[in-house]
């Protein structure tokens, strides 16, 4: 939608994919505003301290086995506590907002400049929220972004400054990169340890027990309930003149 001059492909992708970015974070918010906790609810688990660490106090689970929720949309909400799992939608449009921001074409070192502090302003904003709510089910994941965010934010104030100035203050340029290198750092850090933590659960089995311990626990209410005696609406109980036994009777 920005290229210049537009053309007629151009616009069409653009129209498309900035349908997406609308759609796609909506889809995923509704999905989830449906399925927890009727579907699908956040299970705590018998862990040690270490573990709970790395892999958190517990498992997302379905609650039926015949609608196995989880088993098709974990990559939604895994890394969610339960009160928190519509988090996503607004790291979805942060990222969506992020990439509009970086496509606008500026012409100067101003349009630079404020390009780079909204920039830092939604990286702020993400913060904030991530501050307040601790949104992750792992609080190691919380703390990652908190610093992730935090040293983006401080980058991308940096660089606005170097482009206010014109280019001239080479070393905000040189103190933004080093910031953004530390991110990257800090987020390749958190993929290693997520790849342990997996692994670690791949082979313990650990979220397959507790998958399989909800269906049990489902299984066995619903044959508590289908256990349990119907007594008919209007049915009257008289005792039975000739033993201890007691009739019921319905209402004509």
């Amino acid at each position: 939608l920005l290229m210049h001059p537009p053309f007629l492909l151009g616009f069409i992708v653009g129209f498309l994919t900035l349908a997406v970015c609308f759609v796609l974070p909506l889809y995923f918010f509704n999905v989830v505003r449906k399925a927890v906790p009727e579907l699908a609810y956040y299970r705590e688990a018998e862990r040690t301290k270490l573990e709970t660490v790395a892999l958190g106090k517990g498992e997302w689970v379905s609650r039926h086995r015949s609608n196995h929720w989880v088993n098709r949309h974990a990559a939604i909400m895994r890394t969610y506590k339960q009160d928190t799992a519509w988090f996503m939608f607004v790291e979805l449009c942060a990222s969506f907002a992020l990439a509009g921001i970086q496509a606008a074409i500026v012409e100067s070192w101003a349009g630079c400049g404020h390009q780079k502090m909204f920039a830092a302003l939604v990286f702020a904003i993400l913060l904030a929220l991530e501050a307040v709510m601790w949104p992750h089910a792992r609080h190691r994941d919380s703390c990652v972004d908190f610093i992730g965010l935090g040293l983006q934010a401080c980058a991308m104030v940096m660089l606005a400054i170097g482009y206010y100035k014109g280019g001239v203050t080479y070393w905000t340029f040189e103190l933004g990169g080093i910031l953004l290198l530390a991110a990257v750092v800090t987020l390749l850090a958190k993929v290693v340890v997520d790849v342990g933590s997996e692994l670690y659960i791949l082979v313990t089995g650990q979220r397959r027990v507790i998958q399989a311990q909800t269906f049990n626990d489902h299984d066995e209410k619903s044959e508590l309930v289908a256990l349990e005696p119907m007594q008919d609406v209007g049915s009257s109980s008289v005792p039975y003149a000739f033993g201890g036994e007691t009739l019921h009777t319905l209402p004509l």
